[in-house]
């Protein structure tokens, strides 16, 4: 299990979500419109909204925590729980290495949202981020048996990189779990870094932990 060795200290959340309202409003609401209406996938923490244009999603609780990107790079597919456990298996090697100092990028950050968990409380989640030339940062603890209900992944990757078992996206890659009435099947979403991404996000801060 991945556990953090000691608890970071409170972030001033609401400071950073008036800085994100203020510098990211218009580019939030830009990549809304140009995405439209879309096909949408939601649970009690996200809402993911995927059209011909792009995609993006958005936390309940905290819908400064955005992500959308515009052009034909995005994509999403739905797979179900046990290909969703290989990919969370293969992520958690990467953190493993990257602790190991084994592996190396410019920046590789996640966070998983587990059931009854939500940023605002830090309760019921899972954080890393690793930036190249600075300490890991950790929060919370992975869970071997609970499937989170959303997971983001952000990376920045050097051309031509590439891991066993684990596709990668230079940008963000989502996972949203499905509502406990449908079919089972969670949803993977990639938004790859181009001109048209928004890559918003609270956690964007070096050392926030959300």
């Amino acid at each position: 299990m991945l556990t953090p060795d000691n608890n970071t200290t409170p972030s001033p959340l609401d400071a950073v979500r008036r800085e994100t309202r203020e510098r990211h409003g218009v580019g939030i609401s830009f990549v809304k419109e140009q995405i439209g209406s879309g096909v949408v996938y939601e649970n009690e923490t996200a809402r993911a909204v995927f059209s011909e244009a792009g995609g993006y999603f958005e936390l309940c609780d905290l819908p400064e925590e955005f992500s959308g990107a515009v052009g034909a790079g995005v994509t999403h597919s739905l797979i179900d729980a046990a290909a969703t456990r290989r990919y969370l298996a293969a992520l958690e090697q990467v953190i493993s290495a990257l602790l190991a100092e084994t592996l190396s990028f410019p920046l590789f950050s996640l966070y998983l949202i587990y059931e009854g968990g939500n940023l605002r409380s830090r309760e019921n989640l899972f954080v890393f981020e690793h930036r190249e030339g600075t300490p890991p940062m950790l929060h919370g603890s992975w869970s071997q048996e609970d499937l989170p209900r959303f997971a983001k992944i952000r990376l920045l990757a050097p051309p031509g990189a590439s891991l066993a078992g684990l596709p990668l996206v230079n940008g963000v890659q989502f996972l949203l779990a499905p509502r406990h009435t449908d079919d089972g099947r969670f949803l993977l979403g990639a938004l790859p870094r181009t001109d048209g991404t928004a890559d918003l996000g609270l956690h964007a801060s070096s050392g926030m932990v959300n």
